[in-house]
């Protein structure tokens, strides 16, 4: 019987860093990966989102949250919920329907600085119980009080542009900016698509929002971006980190000496079967192995100082751990000959490890 384990965590119990040197600073003199900025529109808006990604990159936190930051700085505007307002049909007052409305929440925004304030419409359609489908939209600058009534009552009931609610789509009201809006003359991924949540906040009279609402996965750490929403519905990129040796820090890893003996075992031990459910708990295990793989490259201190307590310290390498896997290991032939290969795979990977760890950060 196969049990389903983390082992990729291993890899850092196996290098020299030890329980006594969490509790310093990591050291070493250089890093694998360093942020940087890519794009820099606004000087000083762009040096503190940078500031806050190197902070929050030397920090223990598993992923990277620069939101928090960001938002600490520049607090999010507050978004006022906004009722769907009584539908008029041949001079009769028709009340919208309870049953199969969305909430909206409405921001009146000059986002050009010209005096002339427009409505900035957010709803947030539930999809299931984890996650819900946001969007978010700019309604048109010359648009009436009754354009903004209609574009909210479609909102309130269509799920899209293709609903046959009986409330039209006003394509023409609206232009979409989150989760995917259009930078210069083409569609790009503004924000989570996967949230309930929206933060905007204003610098110097203009409006600035994060692609990434809160933690950044390890695995590929993608660039932050910081977009400022224009009248148009347009977002424009002013701001972007990016970490470069992201991908070849994890391909070094791979290939130090030592190391690949010991993958094999890890994986055949560690594999946790297909999916089930809408859980995916399986597809979940091996995301959370391939974060904790990917720190090691390039944050081994995000994974020695973290994973102690709550849901994460199902990850954890430690002497507990090794006594589940010796005693896991006398169930059947099979799981003892596995435990007994990455016994002695071990030693050769923790020397590779810790050579890896003296050349890529200068320990």
């Amino acid at each position: 019987m196969k049990i389903s384990i983390v082992s990729l965590m291993a890899l850092i119990t196996l290098s020299a860093h030890t329980e006594a040197a969490e509790l310093t600073p990591f050291g070493g003199t250089t890093r694998p990966v360093v942020p940087a900025l890519r794009v820099d529109r606004e000087t000083a808006l762009c040096a503190e989102l940078l500031v806050d990604a190197k902070a929050s990159f030397e920090s223990p936190t598993p992923d990277i949250d620069i939101a928090t930051a960001t938002y600490a700085r520049h607090p999010p505007l507050t978004w006022i919920e906004s009722a769907a307002p009584a539908r008029r049909d041949s001079g009769a007052v028709k009340t919208p329907f309870n049953s199969g409305s969305y909430g909206v929440y409405r921001l009146d925004l000059d986002l050009e600085g010209k005096g002339r304030p427009q409505a900035v419409l957010f709803r947030s359609v539930p999809f299931n119980y984890l996650t819900d489908i946001p969007g978010g939209y700019v309604v048109r600058p010359d648009a009436t009080a009754a354009d903004v009534d209609q574009a909210i009552l479609a909102l309130h009931h269509n799920q899209d542009a293709t609903s046959t609610s009986g409330y039209p789509w006003p394509a023409q009201l609206l232009s979409r900016y989150f989760p995917s809006g259009v930078h210069a003359y083409f569609s790009t991924q503004s924000g989570e698509p996967w949230t309930s949540v929206h933060r905007m906040f204003a610098w110097q009279g203009r409006y600035y929002h994060l692609n990434h609402g809160a933690a950044t996965s390890a695995v590929s750490l993608p660039p932050i971006q910081l977009f400022r929403l224009r009248s148009d519905g347009r977002v424009q990129l002013t701001c972007e980190v990016v970490f470069p040796g992201v991908d070849d820090a994890p391909r070094v890893l791979k290939t130090v000496a030592g190391l690949p003996s010991l993958m094999g075992p890890l994986r055949s031990i560690g594999r946790p079967g297909p999916d089930c459910g809408t859980m995916r708990s399986g597809d979940y295990h091996r995301g959370r192995g391939i974060d904790a793989f990917h720190r090691v490259a390039f944050r081994p201190w995000a994974v020695a100082r973290t994973f102690r307590d709550g849901p994460d310290a199902y990850f954890r390498y430690d002497s507990r751990m090794e006594a589940f896997l010796e005693e896991w290991s006398a169930s059947e032939p099979w799981n003892r000959r596995e435990y007994d290969t990455l016994l002695m795979a071990q030693q050769g990977a923790q020397r590779g490890v810790r050579q890896y760890f003296m050349s890529a950060f200068g320990l």
